[in-house]
């Protein structure tokens, strides 16, 4: 891991919902405005793909059943566990899984809260 001092950024796996604007909301959009300001960061993500780099894996489209959505979801999660020191995580519906159970766990984890709580439920 990156410690204080060192000229590299952290590598961050950013867990969230779909890649603003193809997936339009203020939780899309401040996930696209929060990962473009982290210069190590990688991420996962529902589709549409829309404009998204290729440094955001995007597992499914959300007219997928959910839990066809939850186990691609967790699989990418799962692909960029070993490359990341901080997992970043913005919608608690996906990201729960793979921060409780694989490798995941255990590493340092920001969760973020943004509703609406009736899709997160």
């Amino acid at each position: 891991m990156n410690h204080a001092g060192d000229s590299t950024h952290p590598r961050v796996l950013m867990l969230g919902k779909g890649w603003f604007p193809a997936t339009v909301g203020g939780l899309d959009r401040y996930y696209r405005s929060l990962f473009e300001q982290l210069p190590e960061a990688t991420g996962v993500v529902l589709g549409p793909r829309g404009d998204a780099p290729a440094e955001i894996a995007v597992v499914a489209d959300p007219g997928v059943a959910l839990p066809r959505r939850l186990l691609g979801f967790w699989r990418a999660a799962q692909r960029g566990a070993e490359s990341c020191d901080v997992v970043d995580a913005h919608f608690a519906l996906y990201a729960a899984a793979p921060l409780f159970v694989g490798r995941l766990r255990g590493r340092p984890a920001v969760f973020h809260f943004q509703g609406p709580w009736a899709d997160e439920n």
